[in-house]
């Protein structure tokens, strides 16, 4: 089930969203859940005392408490809230608001179409987000792959939450072209998830869970092409 969550302090927003929320829903087979959140703190507490994953969370900047972005950074360390629209009155707070989770931002007032948009397309790439048999009864879902290892004929799978599946028997060449153009290979012994990339450097890429990986010569130019046509495209879709 499709989880979505709307934290922010204005009712008048929270049912706004409901609603474009429910008309969206009304022409799609599968069924969802919503929750809402008047503040950080709520949603904080709410994912401390569950178990579940919120698949989409719109998610207001200025707020009493710990603001959006705040709460963003909170969020980055948490594997349990996959994607982030953020909302607001004001474009200068958006650059503090990127990160690895964030797929979106809109500025209020919030115009239906443009809500409609993302969420659309967020409930495209949930559905595209597939669990994924690395090996035989091995199972992990592609967002939730840092990156992964070479060791001669074997892969370590490092994932973001910090847990690490060891020794699968298959090339890398055979992860790359199955997980597709947002895993991309920069070195020989490494594949990593260009979605959770917090940073690049010249020559090694800064992961979210704190681990940095050298890009070999020889993938330098490749790995630049290749990051920089999905980030465009992901500029494209969040802008």
């Amino acid at each position: 089930m499709f989880t979505i969550a709307i934290c922010d302090d204005s009712k008048e927003i929270q049912q706004e969203l409901s609603g474009i929320i429910e008309k969206a829903f009304l022409k799609e087979t599968e069924e969802y859940d919503k929750l809402l959140f008047s503040n950080g703190e709520e949603l904080l507490n709410w994912l401390d005392a569950n178990e579940r994953t919120i698949d989409l969370l719109f998610l207001d900047i200025e707020m009493p408490g710990k603001n959006g972005v705040e709460i963003k950074s909170i969020l980055e360390k948490n594997d349990r809230v996959a994607r982030v629209i953020f909302a607001t009155s004001h474009y200068e707070n958006m650059q503090d608001a990127f990160g690895a989770k964030v797929i979106g931002f809109m500025l209020k007032p919030l115009q239906p179409d443009e809500v409609l948009r993302r969420l659309e397309n967020a409930y495209r790439d949930y559905k595209d987000d597939v669990v994924v048999e690395i090996s035989k009864e091995v199972f992990v879902k592609k967002s939730g792959i840092s990156y992964i290892k070479s060791e001669g004929n074997y892969c370590d799978f490092y994932g973001t939450n910090g847990k690490t599946i060891k020794a699968i028997r298959n090339p890398l060449s055979y992860y790359k072209e199955l997980f597709g153009d947002s895993f991309i290979q920069i070195h020989k012994s490494y594949i990593v998830n260009a979605y959770d990339i917090k940073k690049c450097e010249r020559n090694r890429v800064a992961l979210s869970g704190g681990v940095a990986l050298n890009i070999g010569r020889s993938y330098v130019d490749s790995f630049r092409k290749e990051y920089r046509e999905l980030a465009m495209k992901n500029a494209h879709d969040k802008l």
